[in-house]
């Protein structure tokens, strides 16, 4: 993984072992970006288990995770700050029956900008498509995030968030694919509907969203380069005319 995690030289994530290396140095102070769009076919992925940094997905995706284990979820804790990432696909199942959430089981950060797609497997107890608890004191905050995960069927089915106690804003589930019309925080809305910018209340569909009316879910307008170190690097052109950059020691 390139960078040095500060917030002039964030750690660049380019695959889906440096996703999951985030577990090595989750604390606060922390900073990521992703370089790339993530494929994690096939991958055995386990959850973040407490995240205290920032990460800004810039606008790419992390697709095809898989988790068949306790309490299934991309973040276990976020405690730091998420925005502009997508995850989609996931496939994941519960396999004692607790809670099988999305993209966190626990929220007290701050997540913004962010969305998740896929299938949650859990007969016999709770399944959120986004977060099971979002919850103060250090922040909990969801903003501007939806989600069209299949949380059915479940015991205990949420749309977007299991247990709200912090802000969630101007968030959205599918209630025609997640299969339920309820859910602690969030707006649930037809598939038609979350077809249409007119439901993206607040949504910037000028610089970070993008839909196509009547045919696709919002998607981020495209993936900005990572922040460079705060002292740009000399560049050369390599004999094959790719344009190629290296820092001077």
């Amino acid at each position: 993984m390139h960078g040095s995690g500060t917030l002039l030289d964030p750690y660049i994530i380019e695959n889906i072992t440096d996703f999951q290396n985030i577990n090595l140095h989750p604390a606060p102070g922390t900073y990521y970006e992703l370089g790339s769009d993530i494929d994690a076919s096939g991958f055995g992925f386990v959850p973040i288990t407490n995240f205290g940094g920032s990460l800004d997905g810039k606008g790419h995706t992390v697709d095809s995770l898989s988790e068949n284990r306790s309490q299934p979820a991309v973040f276990n804790i976020v405690s730091g700050s998420i925005t502009h990432l997508g995850i989609t696909n996931i496939n994941f199942t519960s396999s004692d029956g607790s809670a099988a959430c999305g993209f966190c089981n626990l929220n007290n950060g701050t997540i913004t900008n962010c969305y998740i797609t896929g299938v949650l497997h859990n007969i016999g107890g709770a399944a959120a498509g986004f977060a099971g608890f979002n919850n103060p004191p250090a922040a909990g905050v969801i903003t501007n995030c939806y989600s069209t995960v299949v949380v059915t069927p479940t015991a205990v089915p949420f749309g977007f968030c299991g247990n709200n106690t912090g802000t969630i804003t101007s968030c959205y589930w599918d209630t025609d694919v997640s299969g339920t019309l309820n859910s602690n925080g969030g707006t649930g809305e037809t598939t038609i509907l979350m077809k249409k910018q007119a439901t993206f209340i607040g949504w910037d569909f000028t610089t970070i969203w993008k839909i196509t009316e009547d045919v696709t879910y919002p998607t981020f307008k495209g993936s900005t380069p990572p922040v460079p170190p705060y002292q740009s690097p000399p560049c050369i052109i390599d004999f094959k005319g790719i344009l190629d950059c290296i820092k001077l020691v």
